[in-house]
């Protein structure tokens, strides 16, 4: 037996010298594929001997603003048929997904019907990581998103989103709704790859409310978005510390109005302080201009360049 296996142990998993995820409330473990797992009360859940078996439960077991963290494991896999089966409702509660690449948690998601979201986040401070989001069906209600985004504090990090085929996508992948303050959109990729423009947008920030540090940050996008924009802003949104940077940005689509990032011309801005684009790159599948595919007049920007299917390179256009 090595060292580390000889080192301390906390909930039958080795301690790490990693205190990112630190716990300093209640430990929770997940695994569908764990043959002694079950959603019910007692020690289940508690140990990755005998885990809990949906995520959902997982979260109805965790205290408001403890420092909870519910570890799904690897191989975990959800099915989502309805808007109410994945509801992050608890505030401060961090889920994690353990493994690397397709050991990662899979949660798929029926996207068929006119529901507004697959997962709807309602509280504070609830934190997704290394999760995998798949839409897994070929019929799509023109609502529909995979994640909702209704609270303040809100972070996706090193997740990815994609599909089970070609024909089955998200209308809206995530959906940061109005009055969202501080989401942060961290390291994620959005992959969503068909023959034809498919989804509306990636990442939309809807809404008339206020939307204050919002970070969408070192995400890649990869695919085919038939909407306004891959990262889109409402126009009749209020805007304060909004930054968008370091992303790469390809979106297939040959139709110049199928942008790449979208903000608003009109908008409550906050007397000019609306926020940051930056050390963005983008592809195009379209020949169109730099004012077709990237347009975002109240926003101060940097370091941003984009090519269309021509070969033109335009550098830190924001029309």
């Amino acid at each position: 037996m090595s060292n580390f296996e000889h080192g301390l142990k906390v909930y039958g998993i080795p301690v790490l010298p990693d205190l990112a995820n630190k716990a300093t409330g209640n430990v929770f473990f997940v695994d569908s594929g764990n043959v002694n797992g079950a959603d019910s009360a007692g020690t289940k859940g508690t140990t990755i001997d005998e885990p809990f078996v949906t995520i959902d439960y997982a979260i109805n077991q965790c205290s408001a603003n403890n420092g909870d963290i519910i570890y799904v494991l690897p191989g975990h896999a959800e099915t989502l048929n309805s808007s109410g089966a994945l509801i992050p409702d608890i505030a401060g509660v961090s889920i994690v997904g353990l493994g690397w690449g397709a050991a990662r948690p899979i949660i798929s998601m029926s996207t068929s019907g006119a529901n507004k979201s697959r997962i709807g986040i309602s509280a504070n401070s609830v934190r997704f990581s290394n999760m995998t989001f798949r839409a897994n069906s070929t019929a799509i209600g023109s609502s529909s998103v995979g994640i909702r985004i209704a609270a303040d504090d809100v972070a996706i990090d090193d997740c990815r989103f994609d599909h089970n085929s070609t024909l089955s996508y998200f209308a809206t992948t995530i959906e940061v709704a109005s009055g969202s303050d501080r989401t942060v959109l961290a390291g994620n990729v959005l992959f969503n790859k068909g023959t034809t423009a498919q989804s509306d947008r990636a990442i939309d920030i809807s809404g008339t409310g206020g939307h204050i540090g919002t970070q969408i940050v070192s995400n890649t996008f990869s695919g085919n978005w038939s909407g306004a924009g891959v990262v889109m802003g409402s126009t009749d949104g209020v805007y304060y510390g909004l930054s968008i940077r370091d992303n790469h940005i390809n979106n297939a689509s040959t139709v110049a109005t199928d942008r790449l990032i979208y903000l608003p011309s009109s908008a409550n801005i906050n007397g000019g302080s609306a926020g940051y684009i930056q050390n963005n790159f983008c592809n195009a599948g379209s020949s169109g201009s730099s004012t077709q595919l990237f347009v975002a007049p109240y926003f101060r920007g940097e370091g941003n360049y984009v090519a269309n299917s021509s070969g033109l390179l335009m550098k830190n256009f924001l029309a």
